[in-house]
């Protein structure tokens, strides 16, 4: 890691612990939080996360997030992903702190962190580009084609449903149709 993206990083870990306000965690809730999620399996740190943040009372949502997020980030780096989309699906308002939290943790991860949160709260796209933009501003335009390509996805998406799992691209030659789903036995000439 650079020292520019130190100095990033440090004015992010900076920046959230300046907007803490005074009716703060106490040590010991922080200590239960952060054991709850170190010697939780892998695979139920997302659900365990969501559920933390959950039971938190609404002042204390924001630093709960932070300390959820640092902590799944430290001791189970590849759920980070998993638990910024659990936490986001379920908290759309807790929008900054999370994407905060997980791009100070792990900013070698942030277009995944980008995309997650995208795909969690796509109605806020823009101000997720926006935040990650800010705490990392040369990979601005890897955000930007990140929410693009979610938002193609979600159009994608939306129209098989509309359309029964089928969509007429229309082309030069005229109407190509794409099947986006494979059905055994659709097609008699494939074995």
């Amino acid at each position: 890691m650079n020292t520019k993206s130190c100095i990033q990083v440090a004015a992010v870990v900076a920046a959230v612990l300046i907007s803490i306000p005074a009716f703060a965690l106490t040590t010991d809730q922080s200590k239960s939080l952060t054991a709850s999620i170190s010697t939780a399996k892998a695979v139920e740190v997302p659900a365990k996360a969501a559920a933390l943040v959950a039971k938190a009372i609404k002042q204390d949502r924001s630093e709960v997030v932070s300390v959820v997020v640092s902590t799944a980030a430290a001791s189970h780096p590849s759920t980070l992903v998993n638990v910024v989309s659990s936490i986001l699906e379920k908290f759309p308002k807790e929008l900054m702190p999370v994407v905060t939290a997980a791009l100070a943790s792990s900013p070698d991860s942030s277009i995944d962190i980008v995309a997650a949160a995208v795909n969690a709260v796509p109605d806020r796209a823009e101000e997720v580009v926006a935040l990650a933009s800010k705490l990392s501003p040369a990979r601005t335009a890897a955000f930007q084609r990140e929410a693009a390509s979610a938002k193609q996805r979600r159009v994608v998406s939306s129209a098989a449903v509309v359309t029964g799992g089928t969509i007429v691209q229309t082309t030069s030659e005229g109407a190509a149709v794409v099947n986006l789903y494979a059905v055994p036995g659709s097609d008699p000439g494939r074995p």
